[in-house]
């Protein structure tokens, strides 16, 4: 059981409740998921609808468009899903409901669609060998010039990039979102979305030669389904690897998310594996790529017509030919909903959802097809929205997602600077629990046990006015903005999010900030910053996390207290006199001078590049900016009065702000060195 504090105007009972309109007696068309003149701001959106009191499971629904073709879609029962296009602009859309060829009923629904594009967009790539044969495994029946080539690959591709892109703004409605989804670069060129082939604006795919050969490629050790035998191992990052090597020579994967197709993926029969092949996602802050191999593109759709002929398709899939998994895919509608499914699961790891307990990113993408048919082979009745399963974000996935700055819509608040700047998260111990800190502001606090999501916290704009009403619980720091940049998590909080644990039990927390940065906690990490406590002066004195990539080896520690010992306050008020900070080709050392004449060091302070920073004397330390990697990379002094040494060092690694929880102040610093600064903790204790 999860438990979770929701966003109240999502907070519902019933599938059907999401629902826009209900049904009546009349023989009259419904449209469930879409007001007449709604705003939308994607190319393709997949609408549900009902004409009651009708019976029968082989009718069909047509929707025109002024300027589009028809396209057609199963029904049955008087239930229909239907994936339309629309154009810039009011599209006027006329629905005929047909039993055996006969309209019985019609319908008119008006949508606008205004392209938004002040935001990123995603990138879609097919990486080719340098020696491709630029074709894919297919059946004999689905091979030759326009069905297994490369430009067949870009139209497939293109087709289940719409496909997701529409996915994702029916499900973010649902969670209460809107309809937001993620933009596609687009091209005005030849539109292969529908079967008239005439110029419009369409995704762009990137064809990426790689320097490497097929064989290459194909070599087992980057296959992601090859077991190694004893000595034996895998490639580090196999096709990802690859790809990555690819994409930086063209000049512009940097700070995009890219989605790639390995073209020259192949079934191989005597290994019994897919070479060439791996489905893997990655979320470095600009390298974020999905890559995913070509062994499934063969029952891919190639337009919008051919969708649903994919998600019907019975045929039996031969071994002979291509990768058959029989535990998930015995038959070509089930590797559609595989091959494209996992595909957009990876897609997603670019923006955030990894694993969940339900949805997409748990292996529901074998559901894919109900998101977008009410027809399934072997289904009895319409798949409707409640039998959709699989087909789903989960709740936390649709949370981060909301955040992410692919899934902006225009009426969006644009984040400040401070909020666009990308800082890491301080768990702090204070008298009352664990203070979590983020200068971006968090989203969401989710609770894990053993790895498995037990409850969460989220903190959206949909559920601010929810918080300062009272109608959600809140703390007086969760009321203060749609993003709080402190939430205090006592213990008895935690355990109603987590429910009973063992003491052996793995615990931890997930933070994700308004921005969809996130990190994880283990727990055991978090009850030790409560137990890292010292006296001082008859104060007791916390210490933070330490910053650190890796646990240094070989260095020396240093612990320094910013007041003498004959001071009667572990606060450095009216102590702290000035901070020197020593550079080389990083951060060599500072030195704490004390108003008393004694100075406080950390590390090696003789290099010759020094800066001073002086204090008056109704100023203080207000904190410690700091980006580290295997070492502190460069680092930042900033007074209570605004005064600063201003940036000293590199921009690598990950940012952190040192800074005392409200009502504390400093007392000290702590770290490791050995050449250069390796490492600093903060200590803080309660103000006077």
């Amino acid at each position: 059981m999860v438990t979770r504090i929701l966003n109240c105007s999502t907070e519902m009972s019933s599938v059907t409740d999401k629902s826009v309109s209900t049904i009546d007696d009349t023989n009259e068309m419904q449209f469930l998921n879409i007001r007449e003149n709604e705003l939308v701001h994607q190319r393709f959106l997949i609408v549900h609808g009902q004409v009651s009191s009708v019976t029968g499971n082989d009718d069909k629904i047509v929707v025109n468009h002024p300027t589009l073709p028809a396209i057609e879609f199963p029904a049955v029962d008087g239930y229909f899903k239907a994936v339309v296009g629309l154009e810039a602009g009011a599209n006027e859309l006329e629905f005929e409901y047909m039993q055996r060829n006969t309209c019985i009923c019609k319908g008119s629904l008006t949508v606008k669609m205004e392209p938004f594009t002040d935001k990123p967009a995603l990138r879609l790539a097919v990486i080719i060998g340098k020696d491709s044969p630029k074709t894919f495994d297919a059946p004999p029946d689905s091979r030759g010039p326009g069905k297994n080539d490369l430009d067949a690959a870009i139209r497939k591709l293109r087709c289940s990039a719409y496909l997701w892109q529409a996915f994702m703004a029916e499900q973010m409605r649902r969670e209460g979102f809107g309809f937001r989804t993620f933009n596609l670069e687009e091209n005005y060129e030849k539109d292969t979305m529908f079967s008239d082939d005439k110029q419009r604006m369409t995704a762009k795919v990137h064809v990426v030669r790689s320097t490497r050969t097929v064989a290459e490629i194909r070599a087992e050790s980057y296959a992601q389904q090859w077991k190694p035998l004893v000595g034996e191992k895998h490639k580090p990052l196999g096709q990802m690897e690859l790809a990555q090597e690819a994409l930086l020579k063209t000049g512009w994967f940097n700070d995009h998310n890219v989605v790639c197709l390995i073209l020259d993926s192949q079934w191989d029969k005597k290994r019994g594996i897919v070479v060439g092949h791996g489905a893997v996602g990655s979320q470095s802050r600009n390298r974020r790529l999905a890559v995913y191999g070509s062994y499934t593109t063969h029952a891919w759709p190639g337009n919008m017509h051919e969708v649903p002929a994919r998600f019907l398709d019975t045929g039996e899939i031969d071994k002979k030919y291509v990768y058959n998994n029989e535990k998930q895919s015995s038959k070509l509608w089930q590797l559609t909903n595989i091959g494209m499914g996992e595909h957009l699961h990876m897609c997603a790891v670019t923006m955030g959802p990894t694993n969940s307990p339900s949805g997409i990113a748990s292996r529901g993408y074998q559901n894919l097809n109900r998101a977008f048919m009410a027809r399934e082979p072997g289904w009895e009745g319409p798949v409707r929205q409640e039998d959709e399963a699989g087909a789903h974000w989960h709740r936390t996935d649709a949370v981060r997602l909301r955040h992410h700055p692919f899934m902006r819509l225009p009426s969006d608040q644009l984040p400040s600077v401070v909020e666009k700047t990308e800082t890491g998260f301080e768990v702090l111990a204070v008298d009352d629990g664990l203070l979590m800190c983020n200068e971006s502001g968090l989203a969401m606090i989710e609770v894990k046990v053993n790895g498995a999501l037990r409850g969460y916290i989220e903190y959206t704009a949909e559920n601010f006015d929810c918080r300062k009403s009272g109608e959600i619980f809140a703390t007086k720091e969760e009321t203060i903005a749609v993003h709080p940049t402190q939430v205090v998590l006592d213990l008895d909080r935690l355990r109603k999010l987590a429910g009973e644990w063992q003491t052996t039990d793995s615990i931890g927390l997930v933070l994700t900030t308004g921005q969809c940065v996130w990190n994880r906690f283990n727990i055991r990490e978090l009850v030790s910053i409560l137990e890292r406590q010292t006296d001082h002066a008859s104060k007791k004195v916390f210490m933070s996390s330490q910053l650190w990539w890796d646990r240094p080896q070989d260095t020396n520690v240093y612990f320094t207290l910013l007041s003498a010992q004959d001071c009667d306050s572990a606060s450095s008020v009216s102590k702290l006199k000035s901070i020197e900070i020593f550079m080389g080709w990083r951060v060599n050392g500072i030195i704490f001078h004390m108003d008393n004449g004694k100075t406080q060091r950390i590390g090696k302070c003789n290099s010759d590049e020094h800066h001073l920073l002086v204090l008056k004397p109704d100023d203080d330390l207000d904190r410690i900016i700091v980006n580290f990697g295997s070492l502190i990379e460069g680092i930042e002094v900033v007074t209570t009065k605004g005064r600063t040494t201003g940036w000293l060092g590199t921009s690598n690694g990950k940012r952190h702000v040192l800074k005392p929880p409200s009502g504390y102040a400093w007392a000290g610093v702590s770290g490791y060195y050995n050449e250069w600064l390796k490492s600093l903790t903060m200590l803080y204790s309660k103000s006077d």
